[in-house]
């Protein structure tokens, strides 16, 4: 990519994401990984909806925008189960996703860049402290599939809190008076939490009851965690 481009979006600017922030070692290189990174990747652009396939990328970079990252419940039944919304700074490996059958659906307008394959192996022998880099960033997948795996067998009210707490939790949320709030529709809401639209309607029922979600229009909601909402339903 040119100068020009990391200078127009703002790269430079893109914050490292939490796992990495969290390591003083890999932290103080956040510079130079996003300068070589760059160098390394191709531009992609994704309207709200659209998959990026994991086919074609070693690694990725989300710049603007959001990518749900979800997998397929493992009960058998036809659900899906949010693992993570990435947003700006956050990073993904494809073998970190693959292994869990994940797929990643643009929330937004969403721009990434992407190592393609076979572009990994010399990416990492530019930069500094890259065993470290890949076995953090495979760490934190690891916990979160495991994470959106144990929700399988959890409540529908637990599955879609969940997904609002996730939702919610990311820097830039507007929090408000009334909540935080999410520009999102029930619908999706339910969908991203693979919970049946009959029992997804009781459980909203449930959460509005307990004031702890509130909802003015089509796809405005505000979330207010840290509420009684278990015992709303069975």
């Amino acid at each position: 990519m040119s100068t020009t481009f990391i200078g127009s979006t703002g790269i430079m600017d893109v914050p490292a994401p939490g796992w990495l922030c969290a390591s003083p070692t890999l932290f103080r290189h956040w510079g130079e990984y996003l300068v070589k990174m760059v160098s390394f990747s191709q531009l992609v652009l994704l309207e709200p909806g659209d998959n990026l396939e994991l086919s074609r990328f070693d690694l990725t970079l989300v710049v603007s925008g959001g990518l749900y990252c979800s997998i397929h419940d493992h009960t058998g039944e036809a659900k899906h189960l949010l693992v993570s919304l990435m947003k700006r700074g956050c990073i993904a490996a494809s073998t970190s996703l693959e292994k869990y059958g994940s797929t990643l659906t643009s929330s937004s307008k969403t721009t990434c860049l992407i190592i393609p394959n076979g572009a990994l192996p010399e990416l990492l022998e530019t930069i500094p402290q890259p065993d470290l880099l890949i076995s953090e960033m495979h760490a934190y997948w690891d916990e979160r599939h495991k994470e959106a795996l144990a929700m399988q067998d959890r409540k529908d009210i637990e599955r879609i809190v969940r997904v609002l707490c996730i939702l919610s939790s990311h820097p830039g949320s507007a929090r408000t008076n009334k909540g935080v709030e999410l520009m999102i529709s029930k619908g999706e809401i339910r969908n991203l939490a693979g919970v049946q639209k009959r029992s997804a309607s009781r459980a909203f029922t449930a959460l509005e009851t307990a004031k702890v979600l509130h909802s003015e229009g089509y796809k405005l909601l505000y979330f207010t965690e840290e509420q009684p909402w278990q015992n709303e339903t069975p």
